[in-house]
């Protein structure tokens, strides 16, 4: 019993065994991946200790001090004063841009 296999043939065996290699490789870093990067199932996440009373009135005192600051804040601040830009407004950049352009130019 002989075989033969033409050039066609080989051609065709090398393209099969390049695609299952692919998706093997694939399949095999995939499964590496989940390995590295799956949680360990025999911890548990460590839990905060719960704030005893003492912190918690600690907490909310600076709270309410943040607030009455900023009622303070607030008040100093007028309304109808606008907060300073360093750039102008964009569109005016756009204006000023168009107005300086010399028609009939285009650079």
């Amino acid at each position: 019993m002989t075989v033969s296999l033409n050039p066609g043939d080989v051609r065709e065996i090398v393209e099969i065994a390049s695609i299952v290699g692919t998706i093997v490789s694939i399949v095999l870093f995939a499964v590496v991946a989940y390995f590295l990067i799956r949680p360990k199932r025999g911890r548990a996440a460590p839990s905060r200790p719960e704030p005893d009373r003492i912190e918690i009135e600690e907490m909310l005192a600076l709270i309410d001090r943040m607030e009455r600051r900023l009622a303070v804040l607030e008040r100093a601040m007028p309304e109808t004063e606008r907060p300073r830009r360093v750039a102008p407004p964009k569109d005016e950049e756009i204006l000023t841009a168009v107005e300086d352009r010399e028609p009939g130019r285009t650079k």
